[in-house]
């Protein structure tokens, strides 16, 4: 099987202005070099909710602090199992990359 991985995460910390993040997944794709920062919620559209936005930027600021040559690219993980991509302008769209999730990318 073709792994589109080089490297993978789960409950990684970063630190950012003073404070420790946690992020809950974080992906390398191997084929385009973009980092994938994943959350994951419990909330049927947590991208509704503007605070959880919020920290879904920040983690992906974080990681672009880390790597700044990178595509840094972020997304929820809703309950209903849906992939909800937070794009520029913190606008979400519907993403579907179910095998990120389990390390097929």
């Amino acid at each position: 099987q073709h792994q589109r991985v080089d490297w993978h995460g789960n409950e990684v910390e970063l630190f950012r202005a003073g404070q420790v993040l946690r992020l809950d997944r974080l992906v390398r794709s191997r084929d385009t070099g973009h980092w994938w920062v994943f959350d994951y919620k419990s909330a049927a559209q947590p991208q509704r909710q503007s605070a959880l936005r919020d920290q879904l930027a920040s983690y992906r600021d974080a990681v672009q602090q880390q790597y700044p040559e990178a595509v840094v690219r972020a997304a929820f993980l809703t309950g209903l199992g849906a992939l909800e991509e937070l794009v520029a302008g913190l606008v979400v769209t519907p993403t579907k990359l179910a095998g990120v999730i389990m390390n097929e990318f």
